[in-house]
């Protein structure tokens, strides 16, 4: 049975971090219907807008000067964009592309934070998750600053509490995401495998031993 785009708004509200405490209810926002491959704006009728993913999968890009892409991650149902230049209004070094036919919400920017500046509760909460994408971000620098190649690869591995850890895109994606070259990405992968350290395919590489990858990293040090 066909779920109502009602429910499923609803549904990415509950899920989302910031949504599901802001005041605003469907009639409040904007939504834009976009295909398979479609580059998203990060404005709604002339205004800066955040965007709450509804229905589908985008995929953010990190976009270099020389047009070099990497993918950063992947956003589905209750995931937004839109939210890190709420008070500054830097532009975005991002690329949001549709990987599969999405329903997006849009709420102009100033309405956002006219909520948070109103409620120092919901401010707090924006503040939380701002927090988390700035940890995310020291991570990426950790790894990039490495000189390495293994220590990249390990660090990459050990930062995930699952012991499956599935592939955001190809393994190239993989290894510019690390700043490493396939050829270097694949023989670290080999040289763990080969020790019974991890087992992989092309869309995951599953951990047998944490322990004794944590101890690679430390014996190897940067």
């Amino acid at each position: 049975m066909k779920v109502k785009l009602s429910d499923q708004f609803e549904r990415a509200q509950q899920k989302s971090r910031l949504f599901s405490v802001l005041p605003f209810a469907e009639n409040d926002f904007i939504k834009v219907e976009a295909g398979r491959g479609k580059q998203l704006c990060r404005s709604i009728e002339g205004r800066a807008g955040v965007g709450l993913v509804v229905r589908g999968k985008i995929n953010a890009f990190s976009v270099s000067q020389d047009g070099n892409r990497v993918l950063l991650s992947k956003l589905g149902c209750g995931d937004c964009f839109g939210v890190n230049d709420l008070f500054f209004g830097c532009d975005s070094v991002t690329e949001l592309i549709c990987a599969e036919r999405s329903v997006i919400f849009y709420l102009p920017k100033q309405k956002v934070v006219n909520a948070l500046l109103s409620d120092s509760r919901l401010f707090a909460r924006y503040a939380e998750l701002a927090d988390g994408k700035l940890q995310f971000l020291l991570k990426r620098i950790r790894l990039l600053t490495m000189t390495s190649c293994r220590n990249k690869v390990i660090e990459y591995l050990l930062d995930s509490e699952s012991a499956i850890i599935y592939f955001d895109g190809s393994k190239e994606n993989l290894a510019k995401q690390l700043a490493m070259s396939r050829t270097a990405l694949f023989r670290e992968f080999k040289m763990l495998t080969d020790e019974g350290i991890v087992e992989y395919d092309n869309k995951h590489v599953k951990i047998l031993n944490r322990k004794a990858l944590q101890e690679r990293f430390d014996k190897v040090g940067d």
